[in-house]
């Protein structure tokens, strides 16, 4: 499908927006209103259920100070340099350019 590239598997066509529905982790009986488009529309646009959960928990531990887990060298992205420490290092390589470029540090 042009705007998700996904299709069913195994069947020559689009998932449904019940199957949509699937993915996303929305509640069966949940009815999505609208026209066709509308509905892939909501769907598209929607969080799903669980990392909307997963981020939740994840503030509710940064407000209560609790430990965060970690991955080292974990890859955020299919991009290149996007695990936590290269991106950190490409991070402040591009603020010194930053600040060299409009004299926002002394020389």
């Amino acid at each position: 499908m042009p705007a998700t590239d996904l299709a069913h598997p195994e069947e020559n066509r689009p998932l449904s927006v019940q199957e949509y529905k699937r993915i996303q982790e929305f509640p069966e009986d949940w009815d999505i209103q609208g026209s066709i488009r509308d509905k892939y529309k909501q769907i598209g646009n929607a969080v799903p259920v669980g990392l909307g959960r997963a981020i939740g928990l994840h503030i509710r531990k940064l407000l209560n100070g609790d430990e965060i887990s970690t991955f080292d060298g974990f890859s955020y992205s299919r991009y290149k340099r996007t695990n936590d420490k290269e991106w950190k290092i490409d991070f402040e390589k591009s603020i010194q350019k930053f600040e060299k470029k409009y004299s926002l540090i002394e020389a």
